[in-house]
């Protein structure tokens, strides 16, 4: 079960396909198939990643915060991603499945093989 909020956001981040691919099957997304599909501006190196996610923050603060509020949520209205009563009834379910004892066995396996 996935919020149709997060269908929605996938769809217009990657479009229709690749979201399908994501959602779908539910695997991992190697780092390289996440900046193909745009789901990535950048790939880094562990070490750089806490860097260069500050950089970025940093370079977004400095907007001017009443234009860049504004703006962000002019795309998030024009790409459908306001809050819809169906998210109300789906986000229940979502939450049930993720804290089920299925989903939390292959959280954490997929955790042990993301530390090996």
């Amino acid at each position: 079960v996935v919020p149709s909020g997060f269908v929605r956001m996938t769809v217009s981040a990657v479009g229709e396909t690749n979201a399908q691919e994501i959602i779908l099957e539910g695997k991992p997304i190697s780092p390289a198939r996440a900046l193909e599909m745009g789901l990535a501006d950048a790939v880094v190196t562990p070490d750089m990643v806490l860097e260069r996610a500050t950089a970025r923050a940093r370079e977004l603060a400095s907007k001017p915060p009443l234009a860049f509020g504004s703006v962000k949520q002019l795309f998030l209205e024009a790409g459908g991603h306001s809050a819809k009563a169906s998210d109300q009834t789906t986000l229940p379910l979502f939450i049930e499945s993720w804290f089920s004892p299925e989903a939390t066995q292959y959280k954490e396996a997929l955790v042990r093989s993301i530390k090996r």
